[in-house]
């Protein structure tokens, strides 16, 4: 813990997390250009593009062009072997093979049992795994979402500004950047009396899979747990806020037409919620992510039509122009290639466009009343045994608020 905090105190929070896990400080790869030296010229310029793409955040393409250099490695000469079991690579592989398998699982319908189907014409679905044996829960969405890329992703990168747009989140904090497309973030949540707020702290890694026709994937997991025993956690949580483990997590938006995004996302989670039954679980799930999705299109929808001058995204795209200049460059460079005809369309949705909610209507801001209290609570506990502020047992509050 001593090595932790002297690591982080003197601002080098990378050998701070590779404390943690080696893994998590590979923002970027570093060629020792001398032992290149030893290669063939043909297999420099391999291993060149392969750190090159995983520098430029391309890491399935990465994937693919070590692929390559392992196809070769048999036959090749011992230099080339020994580069691809020095630290860099093996690093460089675990992420590839990780990104690989997420966008695997975001595609798969194994094991999903569909528990909420939408009417509107954005098709939403939400979906529920339960891990055998295991308090992990998994969740799915998927939905077309009626706004153009560049404001989802606006959406996504501005972590501190997540509150603006889902009004349950009591805290949203990016408290580390490795990287550009690297970061830690705390989300912290409210959640019905008389259970702890809960909260996660997790490592997400943006890759741009644009080359490869899938758009921009998201990954996501717990930071402090990945800790050895025993180490004290970089990020606790507040007081009287409960912190969930997120095992894996994956979002993948990927470009249907100039204002349309196909939206897919997993979370594989433990809530700390073993007093509460699977089906009351799966149906509070259902219902943030459900609604989680439409509070982000209306979101999205919006930033087309803001002001500039004060809309907080916008601000925010305006301090960090190079992030965003770059965002622009990759979005027309991939139009150019898919779709020509939509590289001058404006990423602006038409208030004619009306909004589709089938039988339902988003919640409004009112629904989440300033009234309620804006601090964790600090002496709440989940004893099933706890009473309510009117004296009722947590059993009968709780099926109350299911039969709600």
């Amino acid at each position: 813990r001593k090595q932790l905090a002297r690591a982080h105190s003197n601002g080098n929070l990378m050998a701070a997390a590779e404390e943690q896990s080696p893994l998590l400080g590979l923002a970027r790869a570093e060629l020792d250009e001398a032992s290149l030296t030893d290669l063939p010229q043909d297999l420099q310029a391999k291993v060149r593009e392969c750190v090159d793409l995983f520098n430029n955040d391309k890491t399935l393409e990465a994937g693919k062009a070590l692929a390559v250099l392992d196809a070769e490695a048999p036959s090749a000469c011992d230099s080339l072997r020994t580069f691809l079991g020095s630290d860099t690579f093996l690093g460089i592989r675990k992420i590839c093979d990780e990104q690989r398998e997420l966008l695997q699982l975001l595609r798969s319908s194994d094991g999903w049992n569909m528990v909420k189907e939408s009417t509107c014409r954005r098709n939403v679905k939400v979906f529920h795994r339960s891990e055998p044996d295991s308090a992990l829960h998994g969740f799915k969405v998927e939905a077309t979402i009626r706004a153009p890329l560049k404001n989802c992703l606006t959406l996504v990168n501005e972590i501190d500004l997540y509150g603006q747009w889902l009004p349950f989140l009591t805290r949203t904090e990016e408290v580390e950047r490795f990287h550009r497309n690297s970061r830690v973030a705390i989300i912290e949540w409210r959640m019905m009396w008389p259970m702890w707020w809960r909260d996660f702290c997790v490592r997400g890694v943006a890759t741009d899979a644009f080359d490869s026709d899938d758009g921009v994937l998201v990954s996501v997991k717990s930071f402090d747990n990945q800790a050895k025993p025993g180490a004290a956690p970089l990020y606790p949580p507040r007081r009287g806020v409960c912190r969930i483990d997120v095992k894996y997590g994956a979002l993948l938006l990927r470009p249907v037409s100039a204002k349309e995004v196909s939206f897919s996302a997993i979370m594989h989670v433990d809530p700390k919620l073993a007093i509460l039954p699977t089906s009351l679980i799966n149906w509070a799930a259902t219902y943030v992510g459900y609604w989680g999705l439409l509070y982000f299109e209306r979101r999205a929808r919006a930033l087309g039509r803001a002001d500039p001058a004060t809309d907080p995204h916008l601000l925010k795209a305006v301090e960090n122009r190079e992030f965003y200049d770059e965002m622009d460059r990759r979005l027309r460079e991939y139009k150019l290639r898919v779709s020509p005809a939509d590289v001058d369309v404006e990423d602006v949705v038409s208030e004619s466009d009306e909004e589709d909610f089938g039988d339902e209507e988003v919640p409004g801001d009112s629904d989440y009343s300033d009234d309620e209290e804006e601090e964790p609570p600090s002496d709440r506990t989940d004893d099933v045994d706890a009473k309510g502020e009117q004296g009722e047992s947590w059993s009968s509050w709780a099926w109350s608020w299911v039969g709600q």
